[in-house]
């Protein structure tokens, strides 16, 4: 009778895994599953992240992401359709951009996880718009009024617009020999 019960029992706990259910073992930690859904593999994905060595800011990115991300699934279920709906809400390219890298992230630990799909594979990032900068009209009467506010950022500006020197990293990195020999070859 004892046999017959214990059968009994081990096809409901097989039936109720199979499902997706999911227990602890009795006064452990590790969980025994069965088929998980896409959500679980995400959140386990984010835990184990957050046992790395990453930076607070990087972890409580993670789990911002994570939770728009489970705003936009219907029933645990991850698909590309509730991927793009999610980053849709962000109009700004660098945004989208930088919310799919961290999806991704958490999309390709989850897959290392036991994950069966990957709904990131067709998505695209958005090239960012680039724009022409306007040149000045009236090239000295700018360069006064900077003289006029300060005179060492007016010298900076002459040497870079007398030595077609790009305004940041260049003009930083000048010598006093990189100078010369720019202006001797001009």
């Amino acid at each position: 009778m004892r046999y017959d019960k214990a059968q009994l029992l081990a096809a409901e706990v097989y039936k109720y895994l199979t499902n997706g259910g999911v227990f602890k073992e009795y006064k452990k930690e590790s969980v025994v599953t069965g088929k998980l859904r896409d959500i679980d593999y995400l959140k386990m994905a984010l835990n184990r992240k957050s046992k790395g060595n990453y930076s607070d800011k990087y972890i409580s990115m993670l789990e911002y992401v994570l939770r728009g991300l489970l705003s936009h699934s219907k029933s645990g279920l991850i698909n590309s359709k509730s991927v793009e709906s999610y980053l849709n809400h962000f109009t700004c390219s660098v945004s989208y951009n930088s919310i799919k890298r961290h999806l991704s992230v958490l999309i390709n630990e989850a897959k290392k996880l036991g994950m069966d799909n990957n709904p990131m594979q067709n998505i695209k990032s958005i090239k960012s718009k680039s724009s022409l900068n306007k040149p000045f009209e009236d090239i000295p009467a700018i360069l006064n009024e900077i003289k006029a506010f300060n005179y060492n950022l007016y010298l900076c500006c002459i040497m870079t617009y007398g030595c077609l020197l790009r305004p940041h990293r260049e003009v930083r990195e000048l010598t006093w020999g990189g100078l010369y020999s720019r202006l001797v070859l001009y």
